[in-house]
C-alpha cells in the first residue's frame, strides 16, 4: 500500500498521545455525519465526511499496530464500521425510499458475509471478494451519482454472497497437516 510508511509513522506518534481507541470514535462520529448527510441527500458532503471516516479508521489501525491491539480496540473497530457501513446503506434508502429493496439486498448480503467472516476467522486463511476498500468505493460511487446507488448494491451485495459461498467452502474443506 502507497500509503503504509506515512501511516506507520503516523501510529507511531498519535498511538502514545491519543491512542486507537479515540480515534475509531472520531471515524465513528464522522461515519454517522456521513450517515446523517446522505439521508437528506447531501451526498458530497456524506462522501467527505466518509473519506475522513476511512482516514480516521486507517489511523487508529496503524496507532493499533504500534501500540498492540487490546480486545476493545478490535471490537470497537469491528462493531463501529459494521454500524457505519449498514448506516450508510439505510441512509441512501432513506433518501429515496424507492431504493429500499436493493439496500433491502445488500444488507442481507453483507450481514451474511460478516457472520461467514466472524466464524471462519478461528485460524483459518481466508479471503473475500468484498471488503471495507470496495464497500467504500462502491459508496463513493453512490454519493457521486446517487442514481447508481440500485446497482452499487447489486454488484456489492452479489460479490459479498459469493465471497460468504467461498468462505464456507474453505472452511469445510479438511485442514491440510
Amino acid at each position: 500500500m502507497l500509503a503504509e510508511p506515512a501511516l506507520a509513522r503516523a501510529g507511531s506518534v498519535l498511538g502514545p498521545r491519543i491512542g486507537a481507541n479515540a480515534l475509531t470514535l472520531l471515524a465513528f462520529a464522522a461515519g454517522v455525519f456521513a450517515i446523517g448527510c446522505i439521508s437528506i441527500h447531501l451526498y458530497w458532503a456524506g462522501l467527505a465526511l466518509l473519506v475522513l471516516n476511512r482516514i480516521l479508521d486507517s489511523l487508529a489501525l496503524a496507532c493499533t499496530r504500534h501500540i498492540g491491539e487490546t480486545e476493545l480496540s478490535a471490537l470497537l473497530q469491528t462493531v463501529l464500521d459494521v454500524i457505519v457501513n449498514a448506516g450508510i446503506v439505510l441512509a441512501f434508502a432513506l433518501a429515496v425510499p424507492e431504493r429500499a429493496l436493493a439496500a433491502a439486498f445488500l444488507l442481507f448480503a453483507l450481514a451474511a458475509l460478516w457472520a461467514a467472516a466472524l466464524e471462519s476467522s478461528h485460524g483459518r486463511e481466508t479471503w473475500a471478494l468484498i471488503g471495507q476498500s470496495e464497500t467504500f468505493i462502491g459508496f463513493a460511487i453512490a454519493c457521486i451519482n446517487p442514481g447508481w446507488f440500485s446497482m452499487v448494491c447489486y454488484v456489492l451485495g452479489t460479490l459479498a454472497f459469493v465471497g460468504t459461498g467461498l468462505r464456507i467452502a474453505v472452511t469445510a474443506r479438511p485442514r491440510q497437516q
